[in-house]
């Protein structure tokens, strides 16, 4: 109810201030344009406030602040300008890009990305008038926007010679996917620049074409182990077969992060020995190795990995022990309830979180004596896992203390994680419980509570929200 009523006065606020413009547009307006010139910084809050709600009758008035002496004012316009999206404010935060003030500059670009496909035609005319530095950053807005018109201006930024702009043009052309691109990044991946090399091979992982695969494969025997590193992520996000065989030889890099990469790119493709040969990483001698392999058998639900991860949990790395875990949640087999429930005495609160998330994804009832003492930890995010995770379990046996913890914990948080599990219980005792937090003062709680009982379907349950909904209105 609290929700309708603040929606309703914010109704009535629009309501007010469009009656007012249309009225007097501009007398309207300048008291707000007034009160972002001045030095209060709540009345200049206040002010983008409104104007951003006027849209753009305010962006002619906006406008001629562009140049204001303040750069705070500049600041406020240019963030109002963006959030208004208007293609009538392109050309002020187009002059803005050229500011005395790098946070005004910055703002003016996102506000730039912000408005998207209008302000392409703007900035590719822009190029032919500005510095270097410039140029850089409206290549790499061109790559946020993704709008292809910019393609045939990227490929020729990047056969400049500044190697930011080249740089920043290779990384949009990936960005946007353009496969008119690729000649241009195949011919770079031949060139003397590491940053360039690195960007040419990341633009063809993100446009995705498999006639890429082959030079990508080549990269993997780079002399820079920072090429090809990024070579098998290209890969992965290709998941050209063909690839297989190259990244199965790569797994004996000589460097750890090519090795992880390697890992993750393997884990995209099905293969039945892709398997072994990441249980065989988790004995890797780096741990970024062994966290990557744990990772990428839960993301495989590998069921043959089982007692490989198993092992893994005592790990020297938390880091390690911390993906084994989340995987083993992952893969949900019952045969790793017992040993996640014996780590848990001498673990983190980050993986006693993950150890109880992890058991309620398995939904052994094994584990629910262990998920209630974990109630009693002082963390909340432990709470909270624990009790989501009794309610994802969903036993009878659990309902007492999930009640428990809706009316005696603490944290709201561990409160609206019991709401939301008592959902899982047709109990009359979860029903009342539910129908008390329908008028909890926070509209969330409410909310939970209406789809649990919806959740329990129940006649009484689907009773309790007709004459909730019957109040309300």
């Amino acid at each position: 109810m609290r929700q309708n009523l603040l929606g309703f006065t914010k109704l009535l606020l629009v309501i007010s201030m469009l009656t007012l413009f249309s009225c007097s547009e501009d007398k309207s307006i300048s008291p707000f344009i007034n009160k972002l010139k001045g030095d209060s910084i709540i009345d200049r809050k206040y002010a983008e406030i409104v104007l951003i709600e006027v849209g753009e009758p305010a962006v002619g008035p906006l406008a001629k602040l562009i140049q204001d002496k303040n750069w705070k004012v500049r600041l406020s316009v240019v963030k109002c300008l963006g959030e208004i999206k208007s293609s009538k404010a392109v050309k002020p935060l187009i002059i803005a890009l050229e500011d005395s003030n790098d946070e005004v500059k910055d703002a003016a670009i996102s506000s730039l990305i912000n408005i998207g496909n209008a302000s392409v035609e703007y900035l590719i005319e822009k190029l032919k008038k500005s510095d270097i530095e410039i140029r850089a950053r409206i290549a790499e807005m061109f790559g946020k926007i993704g709008d292809a018109r910019a393609i045939d201006a990227l490929m020729k930024l990047a056969n400049e010679q500044d190697e930011k702009i080249i740089v920043n043009a290779i990384l949009s052309l990936g960005g946007i996917k353009a496969k008119r691109g690729i000649p241009i990044l195949l011919e770079k991946l031949s060139d003397t620049n590491t940053d360039i090399k690195k960007a040419s091979v990341e633009a063809l992982g993100e446009i995705g074409e498999k006639d890429s695969s082959q030079a990508l494969i080549v990269m993997l025997q780079d002399k820079e182990w920072i090429i090809r590193s990024s070579a098998a992520e290209a890969l992965g996000k290709i998941k050209d077969q063909s690839s297989v065989s190259a990244l199965k030889k790569a797994i004996s890099d000589d460097n750890e992060f090519v090795r992880a990469d390697i890992v993750e790119a393997l884990s995209v493709f099905e293969d039945k020995d892709i398997d072994q040969i990441i249980i065989s990483s988790l004995s890797d001698s780096s741990r970024y190795v062994r966290e990557n392999s744990a990772r990428s058998l839960g993301i495989r639900k590998s069921n043959i990995a089982i007692e490989s991860l198993i092992n893994s949990l005592s790990d020297q790395d938390e880091d390690v022990r911390l993906a084994t875990v989340i995987a083993l949640g992952e893969i949900g087999d019952p045969k790793a309830t017992n040993a996640l429930i014996a780590l848990i005495n001498n673990e983190s609160n980050l993986i006693k979180s993950a150890i109880a998330e992890s058991l309620g994804k398995i939904k052994d009832i094994t584990a629910i004596d262990s998920l209630i003492i974990l109630l009693k930890e002082k963390e909340p995010e432990v709470r909270c896992c624990a009790i989501s995770s009794l309610g994802k379990i969903g036993q009878e046996k659990a309902l007492e203390s999930i009640l428990e913890a809706l009316n005696e914990d603490q944290s709201r948080f561990v409160q609206f994680n019991a709401i939301v599990s008592l959902g899982n219980f047709k109990n009359p005792r979860s029903i009342e419980a539910l129908k008390k937090a329908l008028d909890d003062e926070n509209p969330e709680f409410q909310s939970a509570a209406e789809k649990s009982l919806r959740k329990i379907g129940t006649r009484e349950a689907l009773s309790i929200l007709e004459l909730n909904k019957n109040k309300e209105n």
